[in-house]
C-alpha cells in the first residue's frame, strides 16, 4: 500500500496486513508504589495484562526473564541501577524488548538519552490516562525490523486524527462522528468523513501532503542509512509536542545535516490528491 493511501486508510497498514495477538503484558518499573497503582489502574481499566510490577531496576532484569512482557513502562529515576542503565541490561536480556520511558523531567536532553538508548517512546509524569493508551497502541505495533514493520511504525506515529487535533482544524466530537460515518460505510476513507463533516478541503490536503512528506523522508533516510531508528523515534517524541517538519528536527538534533535533507527530499514522490468518496 502506497504511503499517502496508508494515511487515509482508517486501518493503515492494518488492514492490509492484520496482526494477530493476546491481550498483551506489561511490566510496570517504577520504585513509587502510588504511581505503579495509578498506572496499573489505567492498563487493567483498558484491558490490558499487568503481568508483573518492579521497585527498581534489579527487581525489572530479575522479572523480565520470567513474564516475557510485550511492554515495559520504565521509570528513569530511581535507586539501585537508574533506568538508563536498566533499559541496556533488558535490551542485552532481549535485544527487541520493547521499552516505554517515563520521567518527570522532560527535559530533551533525557528524552534524547533514553531514546537514543533503545526506549520505543518517552511519557511525561504526572501520566496522562490518553497518552498512556495511545502510546502504548503504538508501541504494540511495533515488530523485529522488516520494511512493512518499519512503515507500519511509522503511520503509527503520523496519526490523522492527532494532527488535525493539534492543528485546530478538528474537534473530538468531529473526529467521532466521521469514524461513526466510516463504520457505517457511508465513506471509503476517514479524510473523506471529515470533509463532508465540514473541514476544509485545502487544508486536509495540506495536512495529508506534510504527513506523506515526511513519511517519504524518513523512509528514505533509513532505506540510505542515513540515520538510525533510534533517532528517528529520538525526532518523532520531539517534533509531537514542537510542530516542526522532520527534516528541521533531524538536523537540529545533528542527526543529519541540511545538505543531506535538502539531497533526500529530490527522492520524494510527489503527493497525488486522492478523490475523497
Amino acid at each position: 500500500m502506497p504511503v499517502i493511501e496508508a494515511l487515509e486508510s482508517p486501518e493503515g497498514l492494518e488492514g492490509e496486513f492484520p496482526i494477530m495477538q493476546a491481550v498483551a503484558k506489561i511490566l510496570i518499573v517504577d520504585d513509587a508504589l502510588f504511581l505503579r497503582m495509578v498506572l496499573r489502574d489505567m492498563l487493567l481499566k483498558a484491558g490490558y495484562h499487568v503481568a508483573g510490577e518492579a521497585a527498581d531496576g534489579i527487581q525489572a532484569c530479575e522479572l523480565y526473564p520470567e513474564v516475557r512482557p510485550d511492554v515495559v513502562f520504565l521509570d528513569l529515576y530511581m535507586p539501585n541501577i537508574d533506568g538508563i542503565t536498566t533499559l541496556k541490561k533488558l535490551l542485552e536480556i532481549d535485544p527487541h524488548a520493547r521499552v516505554i520511558a517515563c520521567s518527570s523531567n522532560g527535559k530533551e536532553e533525557i528524552i534524547k538519552t533514553s531514546m537514543l538508548q533503545g526506549a520505543r517512546d518517552f511519557l511525561t509524569k504526572p501520566l496522562d490516562e490518553t497518552k498512556v493508551l495511545n502510546t502504548l497502541r503504538k508501541v504494540l505495533k511495533t515488530r523485529p525490523g522488516t520494511p512493512r514493520s518499519v512503515i507500519e511504525e511509522l503511520l503509527s506515529w503520523y496519526d490523522v486524527e492527532e494532527w488535525l487535533l493539534k492543528a485546530g482544524m478538528a474537534s473530538f466530537e468531529a473526529i467521532a462522528g466521521a469514524k461513526k460515518a466510516l463504520k457505517e460505510g457511508r465513506f471509503k476513507t476517514l479524510p473523506a468523513a471529515l470533509q463532508d463533516g465540514g473541514i476544509d478541503e485545502e487544508e486536509l490536503h495540506s495536512i495529508m501532503e506534510d504527513l506523506h512528506r515526511d513519511v517519504s523522508v524518513a523512509v528514505i533516510l533509513l532505506q540510505a542509512h542515513a540515520i538510525s531508528m533510534e533517532q528517528l523515534r529520538c525526532a518523532l517524541v520531539t517534533l509531537r509536542t514542537s510542530g516542526r517538519r522532520l527534516g528541521f528536527t533531524l538536523v537540529e538534533q545533528g542527526f543529519c545535516t541540511q545538505a543531506q535533507i535538502a539531497d533526500f527530499m529530490k527522492n520524494v514522490p510527489p503527493y497525488k490528491r486522492a478523490e475523497f468518496i
